[in-house]
C-alpha cells in the first residue's frame, strides 16, 4: 500500500506533531496526560506546554525524572 495513502486513511498518524482542539477542549484533559498513573510516568512532547518539538519532549522528560526524584 501506498504511505500517502495509509496516511489519508490514519487518522491518528504517530508524529511530534499535535492536534488542533477547538477552544476549551484541551483544559478538560491537560493535567491528566502529564499524571503518573502508579509507577507509569509520561513524558514526551505531548506531554508539555510547548507547542512540539525535542524541546518539549526534553522539559517533559526532566519533568518526569524530577518527580520520580522526588518520590
Amino acid at each position: 500500500m501506498n504511505t500517502k495513502i495509509i496516511f489519508k486513511v490514519l487518522v491518528f498518524a504517530f508524529t511530534c506533531e499535535r492536534l488542533d482542539f477547538p477552544m476549551g477542549q484541551l483544559k478538560k484533559f491537560w493535567p491528566h496526560v502529564m499524571t503518573p498513573h502508579k509507577r507509569i510516568h509520561f513524558a514526551g512532547a505531548y506531554a508539555d506546554n510547548l507547542n512540539w518539538g525535542m524541546e518539549a519532549a526534553t522539559r517533559s522528560a526532566n519533568r518526569v525524572a524530577s518527580e520520580i526524584d522526588q518520590a
